[in-house]
């Protein structure tokens, strides 16, 4: 029964909960600064945010991600894990067992339990002339909530999203030159198809117990719903001239992700989203890339989970406290939904340790149900 539990919550995940905000993947050194990037960029990751961030990649020069595996977890999340297997495993057979998975559903009533595994492998190169990036995303993520009802009838809100996604994008001030005259507008676009394997059900304490023995063919069979599908970003970043200020550099940055949303048939979409960013990078004879910004994400709120103006909002910075031919350390701190985020990498020779904390907003307010996270990522890259 243990490893039977263990498999589900391993392999499978789950999708925001009700007022969570969609996405598909969140980058760790991002989420730190309060997931600001829509007018910064500067890495693969803008494939998820603004793809004309491309542009600002190191010239002339691979950005190679062969692996980075990243783990989330919620506050409460272990915690939960290791109570329900124990009550499922719980002597006394099938009666006993949904006595003690009702208690452990109660002990942790209305706590957002959340764990995500996710990996990036990417490939990003720029030059004069153009940037191009790469990217295949495996995610698995679980996110549940327990509801009221402590019978064999109680209920475990259970939210379910696997992801497999390649990603194709480009950037350039090509037609800026071209059309404008003018190289501080940088434009981008993304191609995206992607695989999304998707639950979303109140399972019950008694469907838990009764099929303890095949409860991954049980859910399967009954809620899982698959579908693949094909998306497509745009993305713009211009550079603002600040006569007299030669020590910072302003940009604004638009994002229109996810175009006519990204449709995965019968396992739902995620929306399109529209996305405003500014951004300031300083000069500094202390730190290198001190940059500082702020987003507004979903202008138009396509997210139906809520209309919340703070959720969307987000402010953040960061900076590189060391680096030479090979090492760094990075920090960043920021504002995500309304709470405190931060985080920290460490560059070795092919080898990056990273670790981050944000807090999602799960209520349909800031301020309602935050949901405290904690991700730790090791990358083979260079």
């Amino acid at each position: 029964m243990k490893k039977i539990l263990l498999s589900t919550i391993l392999t499978l995940s789950a999708f925001a909960q009700s007022f969570e905000h969609p996405s598909l993947y969140k980058d760790p050194n991002i989420i730190a600064r309060g997931g600001v990037d829509v007018a910064i960029g500067g890495t693969t990751a803008s494939l998820f945010s603004n793809p004309a961030g491309l542009t600002y990649m190191k010239k002339d020069d691979f950005q190679v991600a062969l692996l980075k595996p990243g783990v989330t977890v919620g506050s409460d999340s272990i915690n939960f894990v290791q109570d329900l297997t124990d009550a499922a495993d719980a002597p006394g057979g099938d009666t006993n067992a949904t006595i003690e998975t009702n208690k452990v559903i109660k002990k942790y009533l209305g706590d957002p339990i959340h764990l995500s595994i996710d990996n990036l492998s990417s490939v990003g190169y720029a030059n004069d002339q153009f940037s191009i990036g790469f990217g295949f995303l495996t995610s698995t993520n679980l996110n549940f909530i327990t509801h009221q009802g402590f019978s064999t009838d109680g209920a475990l809100e259970t939210n379910v999203d696997v992801y497999t996604v390649g990603l194709l994008g480009v950037a350039s001030d090509y037609f800026s030159k071209r059309i404008f005259n003018d190289e501080r507008l940088k434009l981008g676009a993304t191609i995206k198809i992607g695989a999304r394997s998707n639950i979303q059900q109140n399972i019950t304490t008694r469907e838990i117990v009764e099929n303890s023995d095949t409860l991954d063919t049980y859910i399967e069979d009954n809620y899982l719903k698959k579908g693949t599908g094909v998306g497509f970003d745009l993305g713009a970043i211009y550079e603002i001239e600040a006569t007299g200020f030669e020590d910072i550099s302003p940009k604004v940055g638009l994002s229109i992700l996810n175009i006519g949303g990204f449709s995965f048939g019968e396992a739902g979409e995620i929306p399109m989203s529209v996305n405003l960013g500014a951004s300031m990078r300083f000069e500094s004879a202390y730190v290198k890339d001190l940059v500082a910004g702020v987003d507004y994400i979903d202008m138009f709120n396509n997210f139906k989970e809520d209309s919340d103006f703070l959720k969307r909002l987000r402010i953040g910075g960061g900076a590189t406290l060391w680096e030479n031919s090979y090492t760094h350390l990075k920090a960043n701190g920021g504002l995500y939904q309304g709470s405190l985020s931060a985080g920290i990498e460490l560059g070795l020779p092919l080898v990056t340790l990273g670790f981050s904390t944000y807090a999602e907003e799960i209520g349909a307010s800031v301020g309602q149900k935050s949901d405290r996270r904690y991700t730790a990522t090791f990358g083979i890259e260079w």
